[in-house]
């Protein structure tokens, strides 16, 4: 048994020295891999944009003549700021219709070359008998011809729609009937200059004067009559 054992541990040096003598000088040991270290991740940065600052508005010239005018839609702005109305404006508007707007507001409050406030009464020119078959009226503006006007009435009848005062007299003819006439003459309007300040002369068919009146600065609405009972 000794010898056995004695045997195989010859036999294993043996080949240990074999195997020795045959790889020792082609056996290379392959290397371990070298990877390339991944970099270390740097922390991301997050800058703050801060918050845009509002831009201010553009004036640009303004090329209309009204200062209010704006460009819709836009924002540019034209000239200065306009302040804000509840009242519409039309932008467009002739400056000089605000002074349009005042004279014709202080037309009506007044007025002639005095200044004086607008009469507001009717006038009575009186009551006659007549045999006349008709009456001659004579009328005009003795002031300023300014767009004065009359409506003359014939028992509450209009028989003269518009008579308009010249600066010389013109006249019309009325025919009369049987029994009362009542004659009303009505200032239409006021001129320019002023109330309507006319002169009114009444006459027969034999051109005798039966009366003659005039009102001045009269408001419009506002009347003169007579009342002539015919025989």
């Amino acid at each position: 048994m000794k010898h056995i054992l004695f045997f195989i541990c010859i036999i294993g040096f043996t080949l240990n020295g074999f195997a020795q003598s045959d790889f020792g000088g082609k056996f290379k040991p392959i290397p371990a891999a070298k990877f390339p270290i991944a970099p270390k991740k740097k922390p991301s940065i997050v800058t703050e944009i801060p918050p845009s600052t509002a831009v201010p508005p553009i004036n640009v010239p303004n090329v209309f003549n009204s200062p209010d005018v704006k460009t819709p839609n836009s924002s540019f702005k034209i000239g200065k700021p306009a302040p804000i109305s509840m009242i519409p404006k039309n932008e467009f508007a002739n400056p000089g219709d605000v002074y349009k707007e005042k004279m014709a507001q202080d037309l009506n409050k007044t007025l002639n070359e005095n200044n004086a406030p607008l009469l507001k009464k009717n006038f009575d020119f009186g009551d006659y008998k007549t045999k006349s078959d008709y009456l001659i009226v004579k009328y005009r503006d003795f002031i300023y011809v300014d767009g004065d006007l009359l409506r003359v009435y014939l028992n509450y009848n209009v028989i003269r729609s518009e008579l308009f005062l010249e600066g010389v007299l013109k006249e019309i003819k009325i025919v009369l009937n049987p029994g009362i006439n009542k004659v009303e003459f009505e200032a239409l309007n006021t001129g320019t200059s002023g109330g309507n300040t006319a002169e009114i002369q009444i006459y027969d068919d034999k051109n005798n004067l039966i009366t003659t009146n005039f009102w001045d600065n009269l408001a419009a609405g506002f009347k003169g009559s007579i009342l002539l009972i015919k025989e």
